[in-house]
């Protein structure tokens, strides 16, 4: 029993651990495409990153590959909720000009 309760302590600390890991990475921005030239220059700002970008239309838990130019498509005029760890410079300025305040 005594083995056991450690055994579950070491497993809710790491998630702990992995919760704080993944908060710190993970960056969410709210954004609106609203032409398709808009969509383009996102895809292939997105493109160029090292992360993978995860997007998904506000109030859906669904969420796709930001570097595909068929679902970005689809998104134009909606409110995006935008998910990646690092990026660059030009893919942050990018969301700052396209956030919803």
């Amino acid at each position: 029993m005594i083995v056991l309760n450690k055994v579950v302590k070491v497993i809710l600390s790491l998630r702990n651990m992995q919760c704080v890991v993944r908060k710190e990475l993970i960056m969410k921005r709210l954004i609106q495409l609203k032409t398709i030239d808009d969509v383009k220059e996102f895809v292939d700002s997105a493109k160029e990153l090292d992360e993978t970008v995860l997007v998904s239309k506000e109030g859906f838990a669904n969420q796709f590959d930001g570097a595909s130019i068929l679902g970005m498509m689809s998104l134009i005029g909606e409110r995006i909720i935008v998910s990646c760890g690092k990026t660059s410079e030009c893919f942050s300025q990018l969301l700052d000009r396209k956030q919803i305040v």
